[in-house]
């Protein structure tokens, strides 16, 4: 996204950029992707007491915390009141977390220094992602439904999750006066993978949040692409980005086709790598930009697949959905 919007805020300065993996449907679209997720999690896990994102309050019965550690001289005691789910966290629980970035990681990874927020509450609803302890079949069918109702990848649901709690709050509370630049009003949810009678469900239990125009200002603001820019752009996405959706291609070209702008816009995608893990193909993506802004080589996908003929360049193309 920085590389996006700094070619739009300085359109004569550079020659060419190479956003990969960009979010660049722009910040409000992406976080009411977010915000979908976050009920969704509510809605599949709502019988799940322990799956609650909050934080507990200290014996002092007002500082926050996770564990007896984070009190000093006291304890940590019960949960605090749950905050709405669109606004992420409360405000406590937010500010706790965010100076205090060791008490959560947006990975998973278990080598991640600290504690993490978002796993042990995950686990509770879906069982444990790293395979270690077995899942019960409640878990099991919860993680089911959650999978076929998101159509995201099994693998990304909890980095995604860290956005649908912590990045939400972070934006809520601290960038937008606790407005709400996210909505899911009229929404309708209808993945493919569910049947009929669990989408009738899901679409009566969702809970629905209306938006605020300022906050939704805010966002357009900070920032959505507009295809106004000089620099000839390449991108590179993966099909199974399951963090950042490869539909965000398609809004990044509608954004250059309304600025009349497409003959500076070259898109690749890879059938593979998840959120920029193909590594082969970032070196000819690499070498193609700088082909096209010192030499006036505008690449294709023809081009770049001769360059590197390992690499795995598709011509399947994103869908173009709102």
């Amino acid at each position: 996204m920085v590389t996006s919007t700094v070619i739009e805020y300085f359109p004569n300065t550079y020659d060419g950029a190479l956003p990969m993996c960009g979010p660049a449907a722009g910040a409000r679209r992406n976080f009411d992707g977010a915000l979908d997720l976050r009920l969704l999690y509510e809605y599949t896990c709502a019988d799940v007491p322990e799956s609650r994102f909050a934080c507990r309050v200290c014996s002092d019965g007002a500082s926050r915390c996770l564990e007896d550690a984070d009190c000093p001289g006291g304890a940590c005691g019960a949960l605090e009141p749950l905050a709405p789910p669109e606004d992420g966290l409360s405000a406590e629980c937010t500010e706790f977390l965010l100076t205090h970035p060791e008490k959560f990681s947006e990975s998973p990874s278990p080598s991640d220094l600290g504690g993490d927020f978002v796993t042990p509450r995950l686990t509770a609803c879906m069982g444990d992602f790293s395979g270690t302890i077995p899942p019960t079949a409640e878990q099991l069918a919860r993680r089911d439904f959650f999978v076929r109702a998101s159509q995201i990848p099994e693998s990304f649901i909890l980095t995604d999750m860290f956005f649908g709690t912590i990045g939400i709050a972070e934006v809520f509370h601290r960038r937008t006066n606790g407005k709400h630049p996210w909505g899911n009003t009229g929404v309708e949810y209808n993945s493919p993978l569910l049947t009929p009678e669990e989408r009738t469900a899901l679409n009566a239990g969702m809970r629905r949040v209306t938006e605020d125009a300022a906050a939704v200002r805010y966002m357009r603001k900070y920032y959505q692409p507009t295809g106004r820019t000089r620099s000839k752009v390449l991108t590179v996405h993966a099909h199974d980005d399951g963090l950042v959706l490869v539909e965000n291609e398609s809004k990044y070209r509608q954004a250059f086709e309304a600025a009349k702008n497409t003959d500076r816009l070259v898109q690749l995608y890879t059938p593979y790598g998840g959120h920029c893990g193909f590594i082969t193909e970032i070196f000819p993506a690499f070498d193609a930009i700088t082909a096209w802004v010192e030499r006036d080589e505008k690449p294709s996908l023809a081009s770049v697949r001769a360059a590197c003929p390992g690499c795995r360049f598709t011509d399947q193309l994103p869908g173009r959905g709102a």
